[in-house]
């Protein structure tokens, strides 16, 4: 079973997710920048300066066309699956779980952590119960093979459970709207302003990701596998 998931290690494919040279002058941006947000207001500040509404993402903020994923998912329900599509499927559901094997954490980690470089801030997002204990897991295991360094801030939660969108997808039902998934920031001082990442499982309908980088002000979706493509 270990060699069979380290073998993926070198097997990252993309999707919808920009690539790391497509981001490059969205990083440069920050990089000589010695500044802090107020994450709960999206408000930056430089020296003695401060611009309302001047985050990391502009607003047009898109998770289908910003969120940077490791591979593609694809549904069993679409067709048939090849050994690697399989292969993915099964690492994506081993990471919803705070035990998830670690060889699968790292071929997931290592995968992740080839799409951004430090320094940056990863950012857990919360299940739809509001526990981030499996995201914080697989946010640590990234941030030990980011170059240039990472750290993580586990700084969201829910107001209250959501829906799950795996559940909803799975019947077929209507995605989970931003405002259902209650995501909100806790009570914590502001972090450096930096490449921030938002750290999930599996993007499906994209509302998770908006909703955290709502309740942030800024950030990008960093997830292992993307099944968005399916509501194109």
């Amino acid at each position: 079973m270990n060699q069979k998931l380290y073998r993926l290690q070198s097997r990252a494919g993309l999707s919808l997710a920009i690539t790391a040279a497509g981001a490059a002058s969205e990083d440069s941006e920050l990089s000589n920048e010695q500044t802090f947000c107020h994450t709960s207001l999206g408000v930056r500040e430089t020296g003695t300066a401060t611009q309302k509404g001047s985050t990391t993402m502009n607003s047009t903020f898109n998770p289908y066309r910003t969120t940077r994923a490791a591979r593609r998912y694809v549904s069993p329900r679409t067709r048939p699956l090849n050994q690697f599509e399989r292969e993915t499927r099964a690492l994506s559901y081993m990471l919803k779980e705070a035990d998830c094997p670690e060889a699968a954490l790292q071929v997931a980690a290592a995968e992740m952590a080839a799409l951004v470089w430090g320094p940056c801030h990863l950012i857990p997002a919360p299940d739809h119960t509001g526990d981030t204990s499996a995201n914080r897991r697989l946010a640590k295991a990234i941030a030990a093979h980011v170059k240039g360094g990472a750290e993580v801030h586990d700084i969201l939660t829910r107001t209250a459970p959501a829906p799950s969108s795996c559940d909803r997808h799975r019947n077929r039902g209507p995605a989970v709207s931003v405002e259902e998934h209650n995501i909100t920031r806790r009570d914590a001082k502001p972090i450096p302003c930096r490449r921030t990442f938002i750290v999930d499982n599996v993007l499906v309908g994209g509302n998770t990701i908006r909703a955290c980088f709502n309740a942030l002000g800024f950030g990008t979706g960093l997830v292992f596998g993307d099944a968005s493509y399916h509501f194109e």
